[in-house]
């Protein structure tokens, strides 16, 4: 009678392996990994807008991750949509990135993502009256590249991501610069 060990072994890790790639497959986006070159590597680190841990179910989604100069904000969604439902927020205070020459974006989601950004002059305004979409250039791997296009001063910068099943989230900066 031969044995089914072995059979048995290789049945185990596999089926491992196919619901370990299933787990990942369906798990919202990744944290970033190695940015392309030219991406900024910080030495400091912030977080801002983490949802309240209890909001109706709702599992936020991972944070926007903005890089300028050489600091990183961890950047929470304040409106998203996901699997579980939709939350909408507002942010009455958002950071201020300072007067950076440029910002580099990581999207947390996975699929074909868009970042679409607007940017209205001031720090309170927030209308459609006024706003102009600023430049952002995919640069692989879930990164952009955003730099304004408005005139100089105060800027209210909103980043939109979203896309092909994958959700979508917003969330905003105040960023100094432009010109």
């Amino acid at each position: 009678m031969r044995s089914t060990a072995p059979r048995t072994l290789a049945l185990a890790v596999l089926t491992t392996a196919v619901l370990t790639g299933a787990l990942v497959a369906c798990a919202p986006g990744g944290a970033p990994g190695a940015p392309p070159s030219g991406v900024p590597s910080p030495t400091a680190t912030a977080t801002h807008g983490l949802w309240p841990p209890d909001a109706e179910g709702i599992e936020q989604p991972r944070p926007f991750e903005v890089r300028y100069g050489d600091r990183a904000l961890l950047l929470h969604p304040f409106t998203f949509c996901a699997d579980q439902g939709c939350a909408d927020g507002f942010d009455e205070h958002p950071p201020a990135v300072g007067d950076a020459t440029e910002l580099f974006v990581h999207v947390p989601l996975d699929g074909d993502v868009e970042l679409t950004v607007t940017e209205v002059e001031g720090d309170a305004v927030r209308t459609v009256e006024g706003a102009v979409e600023a430049s952002a250039a995919e640069l692989g791997d879930g990164w952009w590249r955003v730099r304004l296009s408005g005139p100089a001063g105060e800027h209210l910068i909103s980043l939109f991501a979203g896309g092909d099943g994958a959700g979508d989230m917003i969330a905003e900066v105040l960023w100094t610069g432009g010109g």
